[in-house]
């Protein structure tokens, strides 16, 4: 795994900094010039110099102060904007409404802890995530540095949109819930969830543990590989090259049935 720079890294600061500057004249130039941009990223830019200086006064629960007995569900944070967001989850996008929402679902007995992406650091110190905090005794918040696992050891069941972290929950044995489109949310042991009143009904019933064996996800695992097409369309050494970007071509003629 690349080793990610820290919250308070000069280098990422700065970029943002600079980025933020040109994207606001862009957009100033833009404006008087009558044209029309149709994405801008001042805002995504923005939002770290903000996070960061929110960083050095905010601060985040630790998972030593969960209540005692309470039954912890665990929902890892998407980051934003990301593509599982805008369309595997589309009707579930406005991650504070779905924070809520599933805060709504939960029993008497049980709290909600939310992790940031590791990608997104700062994410939950922005105003619209500490409005609802504020608003729910509930809800814990947890800083992108810890990782995921250390939460899962706390964890009793999972709800997420299209997080790995759920298929790390299942191979653990985990009860979770996937609101999303994703790969592993037809696997056995894991529970698509069609509705909101689904998950609230779900989440207040025991949580017993998937009767689901290694075996089961070995060939899972196995059938998905017999599945899928050679070839790699994110960001690799090897994204431009011929021959992957025949494989790549020839997956999505095959997939559509070209």
């Amino acid at each position: 795994m690349k080793n990610l720079a820290g919250r308070r890294a000069a280098k990422p600061l700065l970029a943002a900094s600079a980025r933020w500057l040109l994207w606001s004249a862009r957009r100033l130039t833009d404006r008087l010039r009558g044209r029309f941009r149709y994405e801008m990223y001042q805002e995504e830019y923005g939002k770290k110099l903000v996070v960061f200086l929110k960083s050095l006064v905010l601060r985040y629960d630790d998972l030593a102060v969960l209540p005692d007995g309470a039954e912890v569900v665990f929902y890892p944070l998407h980051q934003e904007p990301e593509a599982t967001l805008n369309y595997m989850s589309e009707f579930y996008a406005n991650q504070v409404a779905t924070i809520e929402n599933i805060l709504k679902c939960l029993g008497p007995n049980q709290v909600l802890v939310v992790k940031e992406h590791p990608v997104d650091k700062g994410a939950l110190l922005r105003a619209k995530f500490q409005r609802l905090k504020a608003e729910h005794s509930s809800l814990y918040y947890l800083p992108a540095e810890l990782h995921g696992r250390e939460v899962l050891r706390y964890a009793s069941r999972v709800v997420t949109l299209t997080s790995t972290v759920g298929w790390e929950a299942a191979l653990l044995g985990k009860p979770v819930y996937v609101l999303g489109q994703i790969f592993y949310d037809h696997a056995r042991g894991v529970q698509r969830v069609d509705s909101l009143e689904r998950l609230k009904s779900l989440l207040r019933a025991p949580a017993l543990p998937p009767q689901t064996t290694v075996e089961d996800f070995v060939d899972f695992i196995a059938r998905m590989t017999a599945g899928s097409y050679p070839g790699n369309p994110f960001p690799c050494e090897q994204l431009y090259s011929q021959r992957n970007h025949d494989c790549v071509v020839q997956a999505i003629c095959a997939g559509a049935g070209l």
